[in-house]
């Protein structure tokens, strides 16, 4: 019963200065808002980057040109060849499928139509399978392609839908870079790989898309092998088997989980450092919140002496101060939880970005309310309950 008496003080005590009680709440409810939406963030930025890696196919590593751990401000230069590849590919021990290829931007024209950033790979037929990404309709270009250099490319469904609007693009020609290639398929969509829409793309013969671009080396290299269990021997023999051309800064082979340990690293930084100004708020809230109350011990000073003659104990007196700091921060990180999930569905509203709020930042947004409110309302609280009845009753 002392406990509820002492609630129901403490609210009443907080009714009487709203405007006050609601501008020391500003500063938990943007420290709540600000940790909850981060929370939700970082979760969904994380699983977007899970599943676009694991989009980009299973068992699948990659050969690059540098030692990505150790690259400077200058890039690399590229010494990756196409015979790295072949070499790759009939050496290896564990019937790993190997798609070499080039990356770069270009026109592509079809009719008065012209797409001026569209990305042109040039690649092999195991890309295919490397890539898990194969021809919607019609066929990948084969092994016939490549050794007499045709100048054939499938689409990608973005550059199908624009240059065709959707109708059929098989046996038609469109110029690449100035150069007349024909169509034989297009490609399944994709969907965007971070901001890089893939299906925003065309693919032709590796060998003609080095003799489109003038260039000796590639890219890249992908690499599959028959079952997860092979990957890691597999990365280690084709390490071995580079290094009797390149040196050890000349290329990195990493994983898919690679990739991902790496990103979801950087994710968790950059979401520590935005949540320590979440934390910054808290910390400024809960300052707010200890100057109101002493404010309002000051205040109430008189009242204090009242309740203590009357036969309050120093505990009773604490527990209504302190429950009053817990009030007001935890009604300040509720607002924040509600205004969080406000900003949530405006994002997904207008920007198509759909943010997930897991129940574990709601625990977190109450807890550190409550966690601020105790904190910062222990001294004033304390302060009240020291006071001397017959100096309180005196005080004017």
């Amino acid at each position: 019963m002392q406990l509820i008496e002492s609630t129901r003080l403490a609210f009443e005590g907080l009714s009487a200065n709203k405007l006050r009680a609601s501008l020391t709440m500003l500063g938990i409810i943007i420290g709540v808002a600000a940790v909850v939406l981060l929370l939700g963030i970082s979760l969904t930025v994380r699983k977007m980057i899970t599943s676009q890696i694991k989009g980009l196919g299973t068992n699948l590593f990659v050969v690059m040109p540098g030692n990505v751990d150790r690259m400077g401000p200058v890039s690399p230069v590229n010494r990756l060849k196409y015979r790295d590849a072949e070499m790759l590919e009939s050496r290896n021990s564990y019937n790993l499928k190997v798609a070499p290829g080039i990356f770069n931007v270009a026109i592509v024209k079809y009719g008065s139509r012209v797409r001026k950033t569209t990305l042109v790979v040039g690649t092999t037929p195991d890309f295919q399978i490397c890539r898990e990404w194969k021809p919607a309709r019609g066929e990948f270009f084969g092994k016939s392609h490549l050794d007499s250099d045709r100048r054939v490319c499938l689409l990608g469904q973005a550059v199908w839908k624009d240059l065709f609007s959707g109708l059929d693009p098989i046996g038609k020609s469109i110029w690449i870079k100035g150069s007349k290639f024909r169509v034989i398929g297009i490609m399944e969509s994709k969907g965007y790989i971070f901001d890089q829409n893939q299906d925003d793309s065309v693919f032709i013969p590796l060998t003609a898309a080095q003799d489109l671009f003038g260039l000796t080396n590639v890219s890249f290299i992908y690499l599959t092998t028959p079952t997860t269990d092979d990957l890691p021997k597999a990365m280690d023999e084709v390490k071995r088997l580079l290094r009797r051309r390149l040196d050890e800064d000349d290329f990195s082979v990493k994983s898919q989980g690679e990739f991902l340990s790496i990103l979801e690293n950087i994710t968790a930084i950059l979401t520590a450092m935005l949540a320590s100004i979440g934390g910054i708020s808290l910390l400024v809230g809960g300052i707010g919140i200890m100057n109101i109350m002493l404010v309002s011990v000051t205040e109430r000073t008189r009242e204090i002496g009242i309740r203590k003659a009357v036969g309050a104990k120093p505990i009773d007196i604490l527990k209504q101060f302190l429950i009053e700091a817990i009030a007001i921060s935890l009604t300040g990180g509720i607002v924040g939880i509600l205004f969080s999930y406000s900003v949530t569905y405006l994002i997904s509203t207008f920007a198509n970005f759909s943010i997930e709020i897991p129940s574990v930042a709601i625990l977190i947004g109450v807890a550190f309310s409550v966690a601020v409110g105790v904190f910062f309302g222990v001294y004033p609280a304390q302060k009240a309950a020291k006071l001397d009845p017959i100096v309180a009753l005196r005080y004017e």
